[in-house]
């Protein structure tokens, strides 16, 4: 592993004095109280990219919705949801033209929050999920056009899937084994047969785990080796070969490890990038407008974010580092100010703010 690393950094050294990157400016704006995870989307519809944020706190309001007025962000707007939040996520649940958020909260259930017309949300529902949810996302698993929900529950052991009925509300929710301790999850369709699989990290054990999606049903998982303590996936076609290829932070290795996908849902691990100190999570996105995939990527010791430019060919050299600000828990990357770029948004925890770095 150490000779593969070496040429890694090699090939980066060479090609940095030859790239071109964008500029980031860094804001801060408000983020509730302790902001831990993050996902933006136009929730009223007015053309400009909003922010949903998750609260740690177990008393109090938790949520907040973070409405963005032509490129200058309102203070937050707090919910409620119940145990305190970890992550969140967005999809048009109900199908009537509005986003709508679901939010895995910090013991063991999830909670549906419905947008209206009126810039606010109202909780619809909620379910038990299974012991400390971590993570959840969003995806339409069994192709019927209503999006679904899959939450990792850490202390469980299980991802469970939550079925849409049609009109927002969710089934009781199927649960699968996850190995010891999943941490983060991401739907992906990794064997290119249409339909949504599942990459999950498995932090005790050190494996991605792929969940194949058969028919709504998914088989027992796939494990891939990885490093230590694996915290976020991602994943995008970073070479342009047709499939989706994922990264995954390694918190305990110091490292973002990138595996290269042979098109028929086969990993294997092509590149090794340094992730600061305990990387926390990471982003894919087209951060320099060439049309490739680029990453980013914040860690919460040195409390730094290092984003990564694609050459072309599937490897990546540093195009830029800063700060953070302090404790970064989650990142998500989106054109805040409609200029065309993507920019980026922190969590910063201790500090109850969320750091926005505008690409210019």
């Amino acid at each position: 592993m150490s000779k593969y690393k070496s040429t890694i950094f090699f090939v980066v050294f060479i090609l940095l004095s030859t790239s071109a990157y964008p500029e980031w400016r860094r804001n801060e704006i408000r983020g509730g109280v302790f902001p831990f995870g993050i996902c933006s989307g136009d929730f009223n519809n007015d053309g400009f990219t909003d922010l949903a944020v998750a609260g740690v706190q177990l008393l109090g309001e938790n949520v907040y919705l973070i409405f963005n007025r032509e490129g200058s962000f309102d203070p937050p707007l707090a919910f409620l949801a119940g145990d305190g939040s970890f992550d969140i996520t967005s999809a048009d649940f109900d199908r009537d033209g509005f986003l709508d958020i679901a939010v895995a909260e910090k013991i063991s259930h999830v909670s549906v929050f419905l947008g209206t017309c009126f810039d606010s949300f109202y909780q619809c529902s909620r379910y038990y999920s299974g012991q400390d949810p971590k993570a959840l996302c969003a995806a339409d698993f069994d192709g019927d056009g209503y999006a679904d929900m899959a939450v990792a529950n850490y202390y469980s052991g299980t991802v469970r899937i939550f079925t849409n009925l049609g009109d927002g509300y969710f089934g009781e929710g199927v649960p699968y084994g996850a190995q010891k301790s999943p941490s983060a999850i991401c739907p992906a369709d990794v064997n290119g047969d249409g339909s949504f699989d599942l990459l999950v990290c498995d932090a005790w054990k050190n494996k991605i785990m792929i969940l194949v999606n058969d028919g709504g049903v998914f088989r027992e998982p796939v494990k891939i080796s990885c490093g230590d303590w694996p915290k976020a996936v991602d994943l995008s076609d970073i070479d342009k070969d047709g499939d989706d290829d994922f990264a995954v932070a390694c918190a305990a290795d110091d490292e973002v490890q990138v595996f290269s996908n042979d098109g028929g849902g086969n990993f294997v691990r092509t590149a090794v990038y340094e992730g600061g100190d305990r990387p926390e999570d990471l982003v894919f996105a087209d951060f320099d407008g060439d049309k490739d995939s680029d990453f980013a990527v914040i860690s919460s010791q040195d409390e730094k974010i290092r984003i990564y430019t694609n050459t072309g060919e599937g490897l990546f050299v540093i195009g830029y580092e800063g700060e953070s600000g302090e404790e970064p828990r989650a990142i998500c990357a989106a054109d805040f100010d409609n200029d065309g770029d993507t920019d980026i948004a922190v969590t910063n925890y201790s500090e109850n703010r969320i750091s926005i770095f505008l690409n210019e």
